[in-house]
């Protein structure tokens, strides 16, 4: 029998801009790359001193694309050794030619007629806001200007609604984050709430920030019972921004909050077969869209496609 892995998977809307009214889709990108024959196409990180790449894209008979995201890691590579020797003999270097790497990669499908990307998880691989990164350069090269792509989560319906609902007022609000190591995300058009955030954690030269923000309780004074409504959008704003730890907002002391890190849609695939270390192409692209087909009805719903959106 072959052997065989589940993987997780993430949904994220696709935005890209540009400072214009008109700015490109990541599918105009994507087919310019693949009709010019300019894959892989490479990022190269200065700080973190590691390789990634956009590579394997194509458009699907559907419409769709399917490609993946590799990580090159080069540089401070551990040792190869034997679990029966005691100290560091026999330990040896892993040898690697100078155009390799440690290969890390992330499948992904994106479907352009929702701006939807259907994202493996990988820890080991390229993390999300990452990926944001990557695209961010590769499109800003293809199109010859400054093209920012944000990539954020789907959430769940119900989530959704109360947050957009401008009767239901927040009451209370928790987030934590390390402090970002992306310079653009301090150039970046945020909602001042977030901003206001990261001014702080910067100018306090602090590396990590943990935030409680309420509002007066029941049957205290009526002035300052909720939170502005401010806060709901740009809660949900810093967590599509930047990698949070806990980003929850009450609208009901009793109730349960909305948790903007577990009330995203995720899934899990089906096994898929393996090829040594790295899934079988075919079974992994089968198994992430498997996932898109089972939690279809739910993104559709908060992508306000077809009737019924919450959007």
């Amino acid at each position: 029998m072959p052997d065989t892995k589940v993987y997780n998977v993430s949904f994220y809307t696709v935005f890209l801009v540009d400072g214009t009214d008109n700015p490109p889709k990541l599918s105009q990108v994507f087919d310019g790359i693949v009709s010019g024959g300019d894959l892989p196409c490479e990022v190269y990180n200065q700080v973190e001193q590691m390789t990634y790449q956009l590579r394997d894209v194509m458009r699907m008979v559907d419409g769709r694309f399917r490609g993946v995201f590799a990580k090159f890691r080069s540089n401070d590579l551990p040792k190869i050794g034997s679990r029966f020797n005691n100290g560091q003999d026999g330990e040896r270097p892993i040898d690697l030619r100078d155009d390799e790497g440690l290969l890390e990669k992330n499948y992904f499908l994106y479907d352009p007629r929702m701006e939807l990307l259907i994202f493996q998880v990988n820890g080991q691989g390229t993390k999300i806001n990452k990926t944001a990164e990557i695209l961010t350069g590769i499109c800003s090269d293809k199109t010859g200007t400054i093209v920012n792509v944000f990539l954020s989560p789907v959430l769940r319906p119900d989530a959704i609604r109360r947050i957009l609902d401008e009767n239901i007022k927040p009451t209370k609000l928790k987030v934590s984050f390390a402090r970002p190591t992306n310079p653009d995300i301090y150039k970046s058009d945020m909602p001042s709430f977030s901003n206001g955030l990261l001014d702080l954690l910067s100018s306090s030269d602090g590396a990590n920030l943990t935030l409680t923000i309420s509002a007066n309780g029941r049957g205290r004074s009526s002035f300052r019972n909720f939170l502005s409504d401010s806060v709901k959008l740009g809660l949900v704003h810093l967590s599509d921004t930047i990698p949070v730890a806990t980003s929850q907002l009450w609208f009901d002391e009793s109730a349960d909050p909305i948790d903007l890190v577990e009330d995203r849609i995720k899934g899990i695939t089906d096994p898929v077969e393996q090829d040594g270390k790295y899934p079988k192409i075919d079974s992994i692209f089968s198994a992430l869209d498997a996932v898109y087909r089972r939690y279809a009805d739910e993104i559709k719903q908060v992508l306000a496609v077809g009737d019924g959106g919450v959007r």
